[in-house]
């Protein structure tokens, strides 16, 4: 297994950041007050934002900086390891099972 680089992670997250607010890299330049050709070189894995703008695009955002810098794929991963680890659904009928697949569902969507 091949580990991604730093480039490609920050790229894959800014992207999927993009795509839960609804804007396009255009806006975002705007929004931050930056040329859209920078933000087209992270997205296209060319260059690496400067820690004092991967801040500001956290916070623009509103995400930790972790949400842009790490591997989302293993971090959720992990958090699905975690939530099955903890939820035993042998004490629950159908109708709480269905109501927590319902909970999880929401919980996920509320920020797009």
């Amino acid at each position: 297994m091949t580990q991604k680089s730093a480039r490609k992670i920050f790229s894959e997250n800014l992207l999927s950041l993009l795509h839960q607010k609804g804007i396009d890299q255009k806006q975002l330049a705007m929004d931050l007050g930056i040329s859209p050709a920078s933000v087209t070189h992270w997205i296209k894995e060319n260059k690496y934002p400067r820690i004092g703008k991967i801040e500001e695009i956290a916070e623009y955002f509103n995400v930790p900086m972790s949400r842009l810098t790490q591997d989302q794929s293993k971090t959720e991963i992990n958090q699905q390891d975690t939530i099955a680890a903890h939820f035993d659904k042998d004490g629950l009928t159908e109708d709480e099972i269905e109501e927590v697949n319902k909970f999880i569902e929401w919980v996920k969507n509320r920020d797009k």
